[in-house]
């Protein structure tokens, strides 16, 4: 009797339906809010980039230890001096509500051409920012920083 309880209570705690936690959604407030970023960005507009996100906002671009706006948007004017033509190929975009925080999400291919060669780089990223108060708080940003790194260093090798 208690090997048939032990395997119906196994068998219905497998077979049992997974309830999903939290919400997705490709379009909203928050949507908005990364797709205005990621026009600033690319238009080099820092004051409108600024403005999607909250005065304390922290990035952690690749990184554990996190930046401040000053210090992020420092860090794409030179990856800025180094290239040109960027731009985000085939960009999708989300929205995820769970556990009270709400994040803003984009996949994309970041693409741009090395000034000077006109070597195209071309590398996939996703960036995850969360929201309070219809601004980003805090901005995850993963993609391979080998490239740009690579290119970074032959232009001061040339310097």
């Amino acid at each position: 009797m208690k090997k048939l309880i032990l395997v119906l209570a196994l068998a219905v705690g497998t077979w049992a339906p997974v309830q999903a936690q939290g919400t997705y959604s490709s379009e909203g407030e928050v949507v908005d809010n990364v797709k205005a970023a990621v026009a600033a960005y690319l238009n080099q507009d820092w004051d409108a980039y600024r403005a999607a996100f909250a005065d304390t906002a922290a990035f952690y671009p690749n990184q554990m230890e996190p930046l401040t706006m000053d210090q992020y948007i420092e860090q794409h004017i030179e990856a800025y001096s180094l290239v040109e033509d960027v731009n985000f190929v085939n960009p999708v975009y989300g929205e995820v509500e769970n556990e009270g925080e709400t994040w803003g999400l984009m996949w994309a291919t970041w693409n741009a051409k090395v000034k000077g060669t006109g070597e195209e780089l071309s590398i996939p990223v996703h960036v995850a920012i969360r929201h309070e108060s219809g601004k980003g708080v805090v901005e995850y940003g993963f993609w391979d920083n080998a490239p740009l790194e690579r290119v970074a260093a032959a232009a001061e090798a040339d310097m």
